[in-house]
Parts: C-alpha cells; structure tokens; sequence
C-alpha cells in the first residue's frame, strides 16, 4: 500500500530537501491537494524558476566545457541560503555576472588559439594553392605545346599529297559537329565529304562537288566552326595547297617537333618522364608545405594550450570560492525548475506532497532527519493513509524474488498497471500463466529444452525482447517439465516414462473425457479463484456492495452452482428435470439474483431509490453473470484441446517413423513431430495461455487502470553536495 506524505518546510531549506529525497529515491511528488492548503493556495506565490535556470544552464555547461577541474560543491551558510531563498532573482543575476566574467577570462585565451590557427591555416592553405596553380600552369603549358606539334604533324599528314584546290572547301572542325555536319551534307547527295582525324577532338574535312554549292558549303563551315587549316599550321595559304610543297613543310614540321621533344630529352626525360617528373616535384611542394602546416599549428596550439592552462589555474586558484557557489546555485535551480518536483511556495515556508510505499517510509524519514541535521531547523512530516476514491495514486514495481522474474512483471503490465487498492497479481498471473500452459504443452524433454533456452537467454540478454521471453520461458519450462512427468510424456514417447511408474495425468487420447471433466474441474477452481480476488479488490476500494455482483459473491455463486450441476448432469445420465432439482442449480439462480440485486443496492445506497435505471443495470449484471460464466467454463475446455493435440504429435511420430525407411535407425518421424512442437505448438500453446490468463481468469478481478510509481531521483552527480 502507498501513503501520502506531506513535507513543510521553510524556503531556505526546500532545495535540501528535494535533493535528499532525489537521493534516497523513495518518494514521487505531485502537485499539493487537500482542503487543509486550499487558503495557502490562494496566496502562493514565487519566481519563475524555469526561466532564472535558462539563464545559468548554458553558461554553466559551456564552463564545464573549458575547464578540466572538478569544482567542489558545499552547502552555503544557512544566512547564504535564506538570502537566495529571500531574492532568487537578485542571486541568480549575480550569479549569471560572476559566470560572464570567469567565461571571458577563460574564452580568451580558447578564441585567440583559435584566431592564430585560422590566421595560419588560411596563409599556408594560400601557399599551397599557389603552388597547385603553378604546377598546373606549367603541366598544361607543356601538354599544349606538345599537343599543339602534334596536331601541325597530323593535319599536314592527313593533307597528304592529294590536290585540294579544286574542293569546295576544306578545313578542322571539332569531332563534336562532324556527324551532323555529315547529316547536313548529305541533303545534297552530289557533295562528297572526307574525314580524317588528326587528334581526339579534331578531324580534317575536305568537301568536293558541283562548283555552285560552294558558298552553301562554306555557310555550313562557319555554322558549325570549321576552322582554316592555315590558322593552325602558321603557314603560307599557298604552301599548303600546293602538294609538292606540303612534303617539304611535312618535313619541316616534323624536324622542328623532334628538335623540340630532343630539347626536353636532353635534360634527361622524355616527355612522359617530364610530366612525371613535375608531378613527383608537385607532390613533395604540397607536402613540405602540409608538414609545415603541422608543425606551426601544432606549436601554435601547443603555445596556446599553454596559456589556456594558465588562465584556467588562475581562474581554479582566485575563483573557486565563487566557483563553488555557482555550482551550488545552478543545482538548487535545477532542483526548483524540474517539472517532477512541484512545490507550493509560501511567503512564509514550502509544500511538498507525495506518495511513499509503505515499506520505503522509514527511509522516506531517514531523508528528512538528515536535512534537519544539517540545518538544525524542524521539518513538519506528515505520513498519513491514503483516502479511498482518491486517484492518481501509483503502484511501484512489485520486488520479486528470485531477482531473475522480476522481468515476467511485464506478463501483468501487458494486460494493464494494477491500482493502489488492487491486489498486486505479480506471482499470480505467472504461476497460472505457467500452470496452464503445463496442462496444454506437458512433456518433459521439450520442457527441458525450453528452461535451458530461458537459463540461456536471461543470462546472455540484459535488455530487450528476449530478455523478457528468457524470463518468461523459465516456469514455462518447468511447468512443462512438471506435467511432463504427470502425461508420462519424454519428446512425444508416451512409453519410455511409463515403465518406471503410471501417469498420474489422464490420457488425452485414451482417458479424453476423464481430461475434459478434469479441466473443467480445473476451470471452475480457476475462476472461483480469480473472483474472490476481485471481491477482495471491491472490498479494498471501499465498496463491499460490489464484492456480492458479477465480480464477486454472484458469480462465484453462480460458476460453483454451475460446475456441481453440471457434473450431476452428467452423473444422472442427463436427465435435465432431475438436474432442475440438484441443490447446485439453485445455487446458480442465488448467485444470478445477487448480480441482479447488487445495483439495486448501489442505488438504495447512495440514496438514488430503485429505479428504472437500477433495476436495468441488474438484468445487465444477471445477463453478464449467466453468459460470462457459462462462456469462461468452456473456454478452458480448449487447455484439453491442446493436450489432445500434443499427444496426437506422438502417434503422427510413430506412423512417420514407420512411414520412413531408413538405412540406419533414425527416428525421424519422432525429430521431425518435435520439431513442430517446439515451434507451432509452442507458439498457439503460449498465446491460447494468456488468453485464458488475460480474459478468463484477470478478467474477472483486475482493473488494469493504475499507474506506474516515479519516484524523483536525482543521480549523485547531479546533487547539490556530492
């Protein structure tokens, strides 16, 4: 059970407070309630504390950020505290200036390591630049001039000894424009058009035809840019029509190439070495220049490093005092901004209300007692029970034991948080869980397996989805374990167990109605079960009336009177005017009455008379009793259903394995039904486990509307004193 706790004290003191109780961890605040305050309300007032904390929280971090040293935090004078407490606003501001300064002398020396370096990387990137600029200029100056000699030789050859006087044009043009200058030409099918390359981008072009379609073929040479030839040789326009001259210009050109590709040999490279060579020389430029890059700005930071560090010894040496005050005061900020610790501040002293499990109190005091030693003053503590009806209480966690299943805590959380006043179904809701899903899958190999794997996955998987499957898989194994040896089932052979002793268990295949009888046997213990909790939880809420409905005495009335007449049913041969006079057929009919009647009284209760509504809500809650019940009983008949499927896997083995010859004794027909079992089956025996679990059994007492307990905590690197 939870207690609701109320905490008064004076302003001063209301940080030491609040980090105490983040430290011990046992206490979840919330905004103060209670008619008691309802006048202190009205008067309550304060700073806005959200807003003094963003003015010191980036400017602390950023501190945080520029030093190396740990700054002490101590609790200030008491006269210190009531000050702040007094003028928060005044102190913050003081605060917020005593940061700027300590900031500027600490930024100076961080922004001039970092002027110097940007002042050094900018120079030396600009030498390298330079020096790329430079080896470009002079690798494409060589690649030009030799390309250049090349094309003169190319062109000259692809002239070749033909007379070109009588063409109707001739000329370079860029290879880009030579295919749709062909398309263009070939308009006039009298035009014939010679192409020859003389480099990657260029081709000579020599045009011959009828004479009066010159000047349309030299339109189309100035549309797509065919160049004069005698612009790229450098040549007499007569030397290169003539075809005897043009050997001797052929030659010319070649002797002035080769004179000039000796010139760059003669200094010991050929061409292809030249380039190289500048390249290598390139290389070795940039990277004296990257070496000394390096070097100054690592002496420049090395220098600034140094006087960075001798700032921040000056600062350590003359400022820890006030350094030691910020830090506090940016803690207690921290404390008063943070939304999960909402306090009612008085002119005159603080609120504080919360909710404390009840075996957590002493600890709860013990926070306080240590801040009242501090100070010396009395702190006004007030633990009290918590009033029914009143919501918004949380649950904690429940502390399982063993340690290792506090994880199928989710098995619960799935169907809903428990409220304060409900019974905690923790151990419950697995034990019934494992319980059932023992009946369906029982057997006692594959349940060994399955508690190896929860053995495996718990202790590799701290977080997770497996983790939780590990801890889960835990009593799923050893319940499947447990009626393993009750069916006298070991991986599907119903024979081996049965020579040392006799199942207890009926057999689903041979005893199928005794398993049918037993379940439902089993199913109404189960409800019977589940509804007395859920008339304890009436109870516990506060409303007694409720524990006599459908959730309550009517229906557990009802499923009992059901299950007896039933099972005379039966017995009698099911002679139903006979069961219509069987003791439990009128317990049934007690227990629909007192879901009708329950209602009813609810509303003689609460002083509303029986009315038209009541008496509606009562045939509601009879109607409810009779279908849920009847319904809840024979669902659980699906837990003999699955056992029956179980052990159907066995004889589907044994007619495989006399199904499958094989040369060597292999039962495979037994691998391959286990197979199945350790994964399908498995799988619907697990989901039809918490269905049963989830609607038939937690249906019938848990609420599932409660919410999780908070606690305020505050780590220890986050406290006001460390």
């Amino acid at each position: 059970m939870m207690k609701k706790v109320t905490i008064i004290t004076f302003p001063e003191y209301e940080s030491l407070v609040l980090d105490s109780l983040g430290a011990a961890g046992v206490t979840q605040l919330k905004e103060v309630t209670g008619a008691d305050y309802d006048e202190y309300r009205k008067e309550a007032t304060g700073p806005d504390y959200k807003a003094l904390f963003g003015e010191v929280d980036p400017r602390y971090k950023e501190l945080l950020k520029l030093i190396s040293f740990k700054i002490d935090r101590t609790i200030p004078s008491l006269d210190v505290l009531r000050d702040y407490a007094r003028n928060p606003e005044v102190k913050t501001k003081a605060t917020v200036q005593q940061l700027d300064r300590i900031l500027a002398q600490l930024r100076g020396a961080r922004e001039a390591q970092n002027s110097e370096a940007e002042r050094i990387t900018k120079e030396l990137d600009e030498n390298i630049s330079k020096a790329s600029a430079l080896y470009h200029e002079r690798k494409r100056n060589l690649v030009d001039v030799y390309a250049r000699w090349n094309i003169k030789v190319e062109l000259m050859r692809a002239l070749g000894s033909d007379d070109i006087k009588g063409s109707l044009g001739y000329g370079v043009v860029n290879t880009e424009f030579l295919k749709r200058l062909e398309q263009h030409m070939a308009k006039q099918p009298e035009v014939k058009i010679k192409a020859t390359s003389i480099s990657p981008s260029e081709s000579l072009i020599e045009v011959n035809g009828p004479q009066e379609l010159e000047k349309w073929v030299h339109d189309l040479f100035l549309v797509f840019e065919v160049m004069d030839i005698s612009v790229i040789l450098g040549s007499d326009a007569k030397t290169i029509i003539d075809p005897t001259k043009r050997g001797k210009e052929l030659e010319k050109l070649q002797n002035e190439m080769t004179a000039w590709v000796d010139g760059i040999q003669a200094k010991g490279a050929s061409f292809e070495e030249k380039i190289a060579t500048l390249e290598a020389e390139h290389q070795e430029t940039i990277k004296a220049l990257e070496k000394e890059k390096a070097d100054k700005l690592a002496a420049s930071t090395q220098q600034w490093a140094e006087r960075a560090t001798k700032v921040e010894a000056e600062v350590k040496e003359k400022d820890m005092v006030a350094l030691s005050e910020i830090a506090f005061n940016f803690s207690l900020l921290r404390l008063a901004a943070d939304g999960r610790a909402p306090v009612m501040r008085t002119k005159i002293f603080s609120i504080l209300q919360g909710w404390t499990p009840d075996e957590n109190v002493a600890e709860f005091k013990t926070a306080l007692t240590d801040v009242e030693a501090k100070t010396g003053e009395k702190i006004i503590v007030e633990v009290e029970d918590i009033e029914h009806g009143t919501k918004g209480v949380p649950t904690p966690t429940p502390n399982m034991k063993p340690h290792i299943l506090l994880p199928t805590w989710k098995l619960t959380t799935l169907r809903g948080w428990p409220t304060n006043t409900e019974l905690n179904p923790a151990y419950i809701s697995v034990i019934v869980f494992a319980f059932q899903f023992g009946l369906m899958y029982g057997d006692v190999g594959q349940g060994l397996i399955i508690l190896l794997l929860g053995i495996i996955f718990t202790m590799k998987f701290k977080r997770g989805m497996l983790k939780y499957l590990g801890s889960l898989f835990l009593p799923m194994g050893i319940a499947a374990t447990i009626f393993g040896f009750l069916y006298g089932s070991f991986f599907l052979n119903e024979s081996l167990l049965g020579q040392f002793y006799t199942p207890i268990m009926p057999n689903p295949i041979h005893q199928t109605t005794k398993l049918l009888l037993l379940v439902f046997e089993i199913a109404a213990i189960e409800i019977i079960f589940g509804l007395c909790i859920g008339a304890y939880n009436q109870i516990r809420k506060g409303n007694p009336v409720g524990a006599l409905g459908e959730h309550g005495l009517g229906m557990i009335l009802y499923v009992g009177g059901l299950y007896m007449t039933a099972m005379y049913f039966i017995s009698i041969h099911m002679n139903f005017m006979m069961a219509l006079t069987y003791p439990g057929f009128y317990v049934m009919i007690l227990g629909m009455v007192l879901s009708f009647a329950e209602p009813v009284i609810h509303s003689i209760q609460h002083g509303h008379g029986v009315g038209m509504e009541s008496i509606g809500e009562g045939i509601g809650g009879l109607l409810m009793t009779f279908v849920e019940g009847l319904a809840n009983l024979f669902s659980f008949l699906r837990i003999a259903a699955f056992a029956l499927a179980h052990a159907s896997l066995a004889i589907a083995a044994e007619a495989l394995n006399a199904a499958l010859v094989l040369p060597i004794p292999i039962p495979i027909g037994l691998v391959i039904m286990n197979v199945v079992a350790l994964s399908f089956e498995l799988i619907s025996s697990t989901v039809q486990s918490l269905r049963l679990l989830y609607y038939e059994f937690m249906g019938k007492f848990f609420d599932g509307q409660g919410v999780p307990f908070k606690p305020f905590t505050v780590p220890k690197d986050k406290r006001i004193t460390e």
